[in-house]
């Protein structure tokens, strides 16, 4: 049983992790818009945390990170949580309450008592949140309750000072190379950035500038303005306020997660960082217990310079996305020779496949982003006999995993067949032409036909494709 932690976080006393203003600026990418394909809009929000004690919910494929605790740190793909199908926008013009966060009223009450302190910046977006912790680090190597640690930026990179905490660090690859080393014995400083590591410059691409908010108060619930956080990073992890929020799947009072199958297996306890700051002595921050065969799980606090699990979370650019299909063949059809419609089969063949996509609760997704290198692909009709087609290409990009692949959509965009139809093993591929057959049950039915150059990289892994360009 993969069942792991429901903590009891009835008191919001649990996070003590300080933060001072500080906002780092990036520079985000316009992706091209409306796709006709994208069929994202299949993504639902996770059942609600009154209607389910167990986090249930679709989950999107994204990314490759080591195994933690896997001796021979072998590559994964991540799997993510969808937490928010659509996260809406940061607008510049409002307060923190009124983009819609959790924050300290008067009487330094959280109101709402939980709901969402992130908020991405540019546009609505899909929040995600891994699904297991993914590793441990410390959330800073500083233990000192005087000078040091009352100076840093507990989020982002302290403004570009480069005092923010070394796990913002890490994970956004922030260069906090001014921030002191532990003093209270041997400091993990983390290497190899989450960000970098994890992710494709062009997966990277995908993911938002986020507003990132925390609100700190003492142990006599006075609020701690020089404590508040508001920052803008692309990956962060959750406040006490956000693991709370029902409308992403978890419980008031409890919430629950799966550990990987390798500390699963081993019977490893852990801790996982959350962000939300609470005083009670400089140098202790909270984190939540995992076990993997009980459901309890509480918040505690602890010094920051201990090493506990990462849970980290990012806002998806869902216009970057051209659609999404299955993140894996289904092996028992498979070895039984059947089709498996809604995965993104690996045959070249003129004749598509159909293509249906499995909306239930639990399923996992895999991404097709668009590759803005591919721009000068084009392609159209040159002639078409009965129902087969002859299409010509141009300026395609060429190489391992690089096909020619067509969409059939019905009049309401639906994607209704998929299909490769040319692999393009090198450049003497790069222009040509490819044949389709247009099925016989779409005779005399309307329909559209995209072509696109996309790279296939396999089961749960992200895959890259031009603009589609309708030829029919």
């Amino acid at each position: 049983m993969k069942k792991i932690f429901a903590v009891s976080l009835s008191l919001i006393t649990l996070i003590n992790i300080y933060f001072t203003n500080g906002v780092l600026k990036f520079q985000q990418k316009t992706y091209a818009k409306n796709f006709v394909t994208n069929n994202i809009n299949k993504i639902e929000n996770p059942v609600s945390g009154e209607e389910s004690r167990e986090w249930k919910g679709h989950y999107i494929y994204f990314g490759n990170y080591p195994t933690f605790g896997s001796p021979d740190k072998t590559s994964k793909p991540i799997r993510w949580c969808v937490l928010d199908k659509n996260n809406k926008a940061w607008n510049n013009s409002k307060t923190i309450k009124k983009n819609g966060f959790v924050y300290l009223d008067k009487h330094n009450k959280p109101t709402p008592a939980f709901g969402r302190q992130n908020a991405p910046i540019g546009g609505n977006s899909i929040l995600l949140m891994a699904s297991t912790k993914l590793c441990d680090k410390q959330y800073h190597p500083t233990c000192d309750e005087n000078d040091e640690i009352q100076k840093l930026c507990w989020g982002g990179n302290g403004g570009g000072s480069g005092k923010g905490c070394t796990l913002w660090a890490w994970l956004n690859n922030y260069d906090n190379s001014n921030v002191l080393a532990g003093k209270d014995g041997p400091s993990i400083i983390p290497e190899s950035p989450f960000l970098t590591t994890a992710f494709t410059i062009d997966e990277q691409s995908a993911i938002m500038n986020t507003k990132v908010y925390s609100e700190s108060k003492d142990i006599c619930g006075h609020s701690l303005k020089t404590k508040t956080s508001l920052t803008e990073d692309k990956i962060f992890i959750l406040s006490c306020y956000e693991i709370l929020n029902e409308a992403y799947g978890f419980q008031n009072k409890s919430r629950s997660a799966y550990p990987t199958d390798y500390p699963f297996a081993r019977d490893i306890w852990s801790y996982s960082w959350l962000r939300t700051p609470y005083f009670s002595r400089y140098n202790t921050a909270t984190a939540v217990w995992i076990t993997p065969h009980h459901s309890d799980m509480w918040g505690c606090t602890h010094p920051v310079n201990y090493s506990y699990g990462i849970v980290p979370a990012f806002n998806l650019n869902s216009e970057s996305v051209i659609f999404i299909s299955k993140a894996a063949s289904n092996p028992v059809k498979v070895a039984e020779g059947k089709l498996d419609y809604g995965v993104k089969n690996y045959v070249i063949n003129s004749s598509p496949l159909k293509f249906i996509l499995p909306t239930k609760r639990e399923n996992e997704y895999k991404l097709t982003l668009y590759d803005e290198s591919r721009n000068n692909f084009t392609a159209k009709k040159i002639s078409q006999n009965g129902n087969e087609v002859t299409i010509s290409y141009d300026n395609a990009t060429t190489g391992n995993n690089e096909y020619i692949s067509c969409l059939i959509l019905d009049e309401q965009s639906e994607i209704k067949y998929y299909g490769k139809l040319k692999q393009l093993n090198d450049s003497t591929t790069t222009n040509g032409s490819a044949i389709l057959k247009i099925p016989e049950e779409l005779q005399n039915s309307k329909y559209s036909v995209e072509i696109l150059n996309e790279q296939c990289n396999g089961d749960y892994k992200t895959d890259f494709s031009s603009k589609p360009i309708k030829c029919l």
